[in-house]
């Protein structure tokens, strides 16, 4: 009697056993099949030039309102900004998908000669040094630049800080600007957050960024003000393009987009979402 329990017992766990297997198994293939885990947008388009293709873009994600990141409530790292919006407008007319890699400012043309990123949008200017190596569409945004200073400073133009110490962004245009002007102490730092609180602080005399982006220290700090540098002075090549792998098909393609976008409206729009009438291109 106890030997047949016994013997039926060990014929049911096998039998449970068998079926929890099967189950599990047929489980795993359902989450394999799950489109969740299927790159997004993914264009079954084969007209696009670019469709099935995942391409890497890399930014440096310190520079609201371009790019900046924000968590989800999932907790998941979220791009955000003028250049995000751009860059997936593109995507969906040209048909790719595309991760991001952030990065410090400075590496960014880097990663394109490393082939390490496809491309890059992220408040980059076209300098005549970067475009030694990296290839860049035609313009699509056309900045202000500004000095953030402690109030009552008297550093309101670019003559002001001649013999200033004067931090800003390392490998940026505005680094550039700085060390143009006469005997000015130039501390160039990873980004412009950094050389706000270089200001903040007191180690240096004023920074330089970019005028949309010296709103949101304003904001934070009411012992700063901000004064923009007349356009007479900027730099023809400070406005902001995509940069390119040299010899890249992207560059062309981008270029195209580009040209459509100012034309049907859309570039402005995205403009004015983020930064308002001021700024949009003529």
């Amino acid at each position: 009697m106890n030997n047949h329990k016994l013997f039926s017992k060990a014929i049911i766990s096998c039998i449970l056993c068998i079926f929890c297997i099967a189950v599990l198994a047929g489980c795993g293939t359902n989450s394999s099949d799950n489109s969740a885990n299927k790159p997004a947008a993914q264009s079954t388009d084969a007209s696009k030039p670019l469709a099935g293709k995942k391409l890497v873009l890399a930014v440096n994600a310190t520079f609201p309102p371009f790019e900046s990141v924000k968590m989800d409530a999932n907790g998941n790292k979220v791009f955000e900004g003028v250049d995000i919006d751009i860059v997936n407008y593109l995507a969906e007319q040209l048909g790719f998908t595309y991760e991001v890699t952030d990065m410090k400012f400075s590496g960014l043309v880097g990663a394109l000669q490393s082939k390490r990123a496809d491309f890059v949008i992220s408040g980059i200017s076209p300098t005549a040094e970067r475009k030694e190596n990296a290839d860049f569409t035609e313009s699509y945004f056309f900045p202000k630049t500004a000095i953030l200073c402690k109030k009552g400073s008297n550093l309101t133009t670019k003559d002001s800080l001649e013999n200033k110490k004067v931090s800003t962004s390392f490998g940026s245009t505005y680094e550039k600007l700085a060390k143009s002007i006469p005997g000015v102490e130039v501390v160039s730092v990873d980004s412009s957050t950094v050389a706000v609180q270089e200001v903040v602080n007191g180690r240096v005399d004023a920074a330089i960024i970019d005028a949309l982006q010296s709103e949101k220290f304003l904001n934070a700090d009411n012992t700063l003000e901000k004064h923009i540098i007349s356009e007479e002075t900027i730099p023809l090549d400070e406005s902001f393009a995509i940069a390119c792998q040299k010899n890249s098909e992207l560059t062309k393609l981008f270029d195209a987009e580009l040209a459509k976008m100012k034309q049907n409206g859309k570039l402005n729009e995205i403009i004015k979402k983020w930064v308002g009438d001021e700024y949009v291109v003529k």
